[in-house]
């Protein structure tokens, strides 16, 4: 049997070693060193109390690498393109930075609105639709390896493809407008748009022959 002291100095090493297991775990989920699945992705996040308590928060994101609130990254984001893709950017603010900036943090709800409204419809049609929260990010088509830096337009949509010369467009666009911008550029069908929206992708089509 153990006595009160041994006890506690056996469960302070139990917490010792568990936290260093998180601390690890989340360290190689943070360089991408550990695949995730069910397309989840774990953030690894310091709380506001680490310094004091050395606590690791582990927060589940959306496959986007999203949460409710936009958060800082590390290292820009990088994308490797095998097909049509629409790279959604926003720049990365604090909880403080958007509760101070009502405007934005309105826009960043439209942002993240309209890309749930969306994805669901591109994947049908063969458009990978990604999220990131950073003023930079490297896409590799191929060989090729390009850095793209968002400027003092901060928010908006890359749009790229396989052999295709990129094109992007700025600013908060609802969800018809990103539907109608694929539909130009990818040349594609958009599955589940309603009809009146389906005959204005038609007609824009129909301007570029």
């Amino acid at each position: 049997m153990w006595s009160g002291d041994s006890f506690r100095r056996k469960l302070f090493g139990m917490e010792s070693s568990a936290r260093c297991v998180v601390a690890a775990v989340a360290l190689a989920l943070t360089i991408g060193a550990i695949p995730t699945n069910s397309g989840k992705l774990l953030d690894a996040r310091l709380s506001d109390s680490f310094r004091s308590s050395g606590e690791l928060k582990l927060v589940a994101t959306s496959g986007s690498g999203t949460s409710a609130r936009a958060s800082t990254t590390a290292r820009p984001p990088s994308f490797q393109i095998r097909r049509p893709t629409i790279i959604a950017f926003f720049p990365p603010l604090s909880d403080k930075e958007l509760d101070a900036d009502p405007d934005m943090s309105d826009a960043l709800d439209d942002f993240q609105d309209s890309a749930d409204e969306v994805r669901g419809r591109l994947k049908k049609a063969g458009v990978d639709f990604e999220e990131t929260y950073t003023r930079s990010f490297t896409v590799h088509v191929g060989a090729k390896t390009i850095v793209f830096r968002t400027g003092k337009d901060d928010v908006g949509y890359y749009f790229i493809a396989p052999g295709k010369k990129p094109h992007v467009e700025y600013g908060v666009m609802t969800d018809e407008d990103i539907l109608g911008a694929a539909h130009d550029y990818f040349g594609v069908p958009i599955p589940g748009a309603d009809s009146g929206h389906q005959a204005l992708l038609d007609d824009r089509g129909a301007d570029l022959l």
